[in-house]
């Protein structure tokens, strides 16, 4: 493309090519070849660049002399580099590596903000509770959102606030049985094909009212004998949980 037509709206700030002066951090998301051809189009065709690459210098990693690492605009720089025109970028200060994982995510919310998966995958290279949430995730296979509640026995999260203490480095593992109850959700999730979110978080208040105290193959007989019922509760409604604390969990409450 004609660098002289390229307009960088730039207010703050620098401009460079020298792409090699840039660094990844090792909790920021990995880069897709798929997007970055999606960008650089935009930027063929636009013929303007409207946000900067957002860095901060740091040492925190490699020790010695400190580096410009990207917290905002990956995909951006590797455009710029795949089009061989001028990176605009701004440094922002970072006081530590939780304080610079906070602020990737603050950043975070063009078109491909970050989702609660990107959150975990950063704070689990700094704090073990978020390794044991990722790594129970991937052994049950079961959302992140029902994670944190089994590993904080809190029956009440859901997408209305939930992930906030995820999302802000806070989550803790609180429950000395949550492997346990992870692997137990998981197999009677299993049980329910194609479980909608509103199904699951009443199932998940359920087994959560046991305490890990039911007998499976009566909990199976009776998702079996109820599943009809199960499939038509896809609505916000408290005799919900009630019918499937006590028809589904035997629970008296």
């Amino acid at each position: 493309m004609s660098k002289a037509k390229l307009k960088i709206s730039a207010t703050k700030g620098k401009t460079t090519t020298d792409y090699e002066m840039f660094y990844k951090i090792p909790m920021n998301r990995e880069v897709t070849g798929c997007h970055i051809a999606k960008m650089a189009d935009s930027i063929i065709k636009t013929q303007e660049i409207t946000r900067p690459v957002v860095v901060t210098k740091t040492n925190m990693f490699e020790g010695g002399a400190a580096k410009l690492y990207v917290l905002d605009g990956q995909h951006l720089l590797s455009a710029c580099e795949r089009l061989q025109i001028p990176v605009w970028y701004k440094e922002v200060e970072t006081s530590s590596k939780l304080h610079l994982v906070q602020t990737m995510g603050r950043l975070n919310t063009t078109a491909k903000s970050w989702v609660l998966s990107d959150y975990v995958n950063a704070y689990k290279h700094l704090i073990s509770d978020y390794m044991r949430l990722f790594d129970l995730g991937l052994l049950y296979n079961l959302d992140y959102v029902s994670i944190a509640s089994l590993c904080q026995l809190d029956s009440v999260l859901d997408r209305s606030g939930s992930t906030a203490h995820i999302k802000n480095g806070n989550f803790k593992v609180k429950n000395e049985k949550a492997d346990e109850m992870c692997k137990d959700f998981s197999d009677i999730a299993l049980l329910i094909p194609d479980m909608d979110f509103v199904l699951r978080r009443k199932m998940l208040r359920g087994f959560i009212a046991t305490d890990g105290i039911y007998n499976f193959k009566t909990v199976k007989n009776n998702i079996s004998k109820h599943m009809p019922t199960l499939k038509l509760m896809n609505e916000e409604d408290e005799t919900i949980g009630v019918f499937i604390r006590k028809s589904i969990f035997n629970l008296k409450k």
